[in-house]
């Protein structure tokens, strides 16, 4: 039995039982619970998120100036050295050919550009 739904058990005793004063007490009892529950929630996403994070940052490594990533033996990039520095947001960036025949990473997001190493 969870303590929310002991909480509403006990707090149907004690209304039916008369007791005014218990019954008030048993019912902060069970708003504090929810409150309880949504921040043990939020709180398991955050340690979710983190781990993502981690499980990202140990699979990136950096050649010129982007990330690159490897995953199941395979390479993936480039990505953005700004945006993952800054936000931690994994933004791939597109490669071109500039009018010089040189090859230039951009990202979409944040306008970084760079040669690309390939």
């Amino acid at each position: 039995m969870s303590l929310y739904s002991f909480a509403k058990d006990a707090a149907k005793v004690a209304k039916d039982a008369g007791n005014i004063e218990l019954y008030s007490q048993i019912l902060e009892i069970q708003e504090r619970a929810l409150e309880l529950q949504s921040e043990n929630e939020i709180l398991k996403k955050e340690i979710e998120e983190l781990k993502d994070k981690a499980q990202i940052e140990n699979s990136l490594y950096i050649k010129g100036h982007f990330y690159y990533r490897e995953m199941h033996g395979e390479i993936y990039g480039p990505y953005c050295t700004v945006c993952w520095d800054n936000n931690n947001k994994l933004i791939r960036a597109h490669v071109r050919t500039n009018l010089h025949g040189r090859n230039i990473a951009h990202c979409h997001v944040c306008n970084f550009s760079s040669t690309y190493l390939g």
